[in-house]
């Protein structure tokens, strides 16, 4: 089967350490498009955060699925093809966890994030990188009461950014006790919390619903574990040099680093070779 549509994640993918696309992304992401395939960005980031990338590949996108699955964006038509919210019950019972960390966390509702007064300033602490708290701290929505005030915003998932990886695998372990909510790490020290059912691998299933195409005419590139049963599912499942070990062996191909151009090495050896031979 040909490979028709590309996806793929942006931290620790398409993005560099410095959160760049490379020329060398960018120009082998360009062939790829020349030669008729259609390109998705595939991020748990809402799509006004993945605009940088957007604008990198100028034109090049067709379509974000964004918050790990729950809305998929035609970037041509304008228009969202998919979305799916969180159920009202389910945000409470995340929020019932995640309060008992009494650290920082956000919600992605609409097309940006929130979180309770009075957290905002914690951002600083949890070792994000500077261009992270930069965008949430000046896109941030805060809250008087939370998360009460929720309820007038379509809440997709929770984020949790923090350096403590003992509170995060115990948070972890209170997500995955608490029926209808579930979560993955998106790095090591971030954990996303996010309705049972809905990943990247789910949202993607509704592009491709929409595209009359299957999972055997698709490429996958992620490097955490939100990417990984997209990975398994598509026909071919690359893996970023830095991904963990357990995301390497899932995958179909091992990649270069992100900081050492992994989408345009991949691209390279699994596509482009083929198209010129």
């Amino acid at each position: 089967m040909a490979i028709k549509l590309m996806l793929l994640d942006l931290d620790g993918t398409l993005f560099d350490k410095e959160e760049r696309v490379s020329p060398e992304n960018i120009a082998a992401i360009q062939q790829a498009k020349a030669n008729g395939m259609k390109i998705a960005i595939c991020s748990g980031r809402v799509l006004s955060d993945c605009q940088t990338a957007i604008d990198a590949l100028d034109g090049c996108c067709d379509y974000a699925v964004n918050c790990n699955g729950s809305t998929v964006y035609d970037l041509t038509a304008s228009r969202y093809i998919f979305k799916q919210v969180m159920p009202w019950d389910l945000v409470e019972k995340a929020c019932h966890v995640l309060n008992a960390t009494h650290a920082f966390y956000h919600a992605y509702v609409d097309n940006g994030v929130a979180c309770a007064a009075g957290v905002k300033e914690k951002l600083v602490e949890t070792g994000l990188h500077s261009h992270h708290i930069a965008y949430y701290m000046a896109n941030q929505i805060v809250l008087e009461c939370f998360p009460e005030d929720l309820d007038q915003y379509d809440v997709f998932k929770f984020y949790l950014p923090n350096p403590d990886v003992e509170m995060l695998a115990d948070t972890r372990a209170k997500i995955l006790d608490t029926p209808g909510i579930t979560t993955a790490y998106s790095g090591t020290t971030s954990l996303e919390v996010f309705p049972e059912g809905m990943d990247k691998r789910y949202g993607v299933e509704q592009l491709l619903n929409h595209l009359g195409i299957t999972f055997d005419n698709v490429i996958s590139m992620g490097d955490s574990e939100n990417d990984l049963l997209l990975l398994q599912a598509s026909k071919i499942g690359v893996a970023m040099g830095n991904s963990p070990d357990f995301i390497k062996q899932a995958a179909d191909f091992v990649s270069k680093p992100c900081w050492e151009s992994g989408v345009a090495h991949a691209i390279h050896e699994l596509l482009l070779q083929n198209l010129s031979a």
